[in-house]
């Protein structure tokens, strides 16, 4: 044996190996031909805007989809904007004096809520009022219902006249009237209480064309404190109104 002639070796039993066939595999070229067809495809579809954002490249089956989607929710839409246009009336039809453009009693007790809630907050404190019209009754049994009514919309818009912007009035039923004043030094109470009360003689109330009627307002005020409560406060201011009613005779109201 030559030593310096190689040889080939070769184990007993070991056989060549083979690689196995390929059966039906895609062809890689064709994938990407079809999808770049499916792509110019879709590309030439306009962008669609989806929550904001624009998205391109949709397929006409998914054009398809959100058209009839928006086919469907554009109804809904609408229908959901009457309804809270509605609601923001009725609203304000629950809050508002059925006769006078003032807030009910309701909406101005809880006005008035708000106001002792925040008094710390407020410098100089603020004040509250009850405005009480005299001769309110004697309409109502001289001349009826409809007097009375037209006697109530009319003082209510002689108080609302000399009320500062910051200043709310309401109805507080029958013929009384509440007015919060924001600025209520016992000055500002005065000063309110003679415009006011100048503002009645001078705008007298008449019914069917007769003789004209000072309603003629009596008023009860009161600084208010911030441990009161809503009815503590009508309460005190009750007591100051009543104390100027004292010298009438309640038959001839």
């Amino acid at each position: 044996m030559d030593v310096n002639r190689p040889e080939s070796v070769q184990l007993v039993g070991d056989q060549p190996r083979q690689h196995p066939q390929r059966k039906n595999l895609p062809d890689p070229s064709a994938d990407d031909e079809g999808q770049g067809q499916q792509h110019a495809a879709w590309s030439e579809q306009a962008a669609v805007e989806v929550d904001g954002s624009l998205v391109a490249g949709i397929s006409p089956q998914a054009q398809t989809l959100l058209d009839a989607l928006s086919a469907q929710i554009e109804p809904l839409r609408l229908e959901l904007e009457n309804t809270k246009a509605s609601e923001a009336r009725y609203k304000d039809i629950a809050l508002q004096h059925s006769i006078m453009s003032i807030p009910n009693r309701r909406e101005f007790l809880r006005e008035l809520a708000h106001v002792l809630n925040h008094l710390d907050d407020l410098s100089p404190p603020a004040a509250f009022a009850i405005v009480h019209l005299r001769k309110a009754d004697l309409l109502r049994r001289a001349y009826g219902r409809g007097a009375l009514d037209r006697a109530l919309a009319h003082a209510a818009a002689l108080i609302s006249d000399v009320l500062h912007p910051t200043d709310v009035a309401g109805s507080l039923c029958g013929n009384d009237f509440g007015i919060i004043l924001l600025n209520g030094d016992a000055h500002s109470i005065s000063e309110m209480s003679k415009r006011l009360t100048a503002r009645f003689a001078e705008q007298l109330f008449s019914w069917a064309g007769g003789v004209g009627c000072n309603l003629e307002p009596v008023i009860g005020a009161v600084v208010m404190d911030s441990g009161w409560t809503v009815d503590q406060t009508l309460e005190h201011a009750d007591r100051t109104l009543i104390g100027g009613l004292s010298g009438d005779d309640v038959g001839d109201q």
